[in-house]
């Protein structure tokens, strides 16, 4: 009897499919424990992410999160308080 809950396709993949490299580039190899071509794109496990900027600690994010909203950026948890909806951060405003 087959697993009803096998993926044959790898976040990775997802990724390279939906020209979502810049997701890749944010994939924090120190802190997670697999890579991205190790865990099904839908899986609902949290994983980290280094922050946009890279000046704040690596967030963790839900990866079928980012699969079921494939057009969303992935933004900094801190960084986000110190930017308004047009991308402008507060000082520049």
């Amino acid at each position: 009897m087959a697993n009803r809950y096998y993926c044959d396709k790898t976040f990775e993949e997802w990724c390279v499919e939906n020209n979502r490299n810049d997701i890749l580039e944010l994939w924090d190899y120190e802190l997670n424990n697999k890579l991205p071509s190790e865990i099904p794109y839908q899986t609902k496990n949290k994983y980290y992410f280094k922050c946009v900027n890279g000046i704040h600690d690596s967030d963790l994010r839900r990866i079928d999160t980012i699969v079921n909203h494939p057009n969303r950026r992935i933004i900094c948890k801190v960084c986000s308080y110190n930017v308004d909806y047009t991308g402008k951060t507060i000082g520049d405003l």
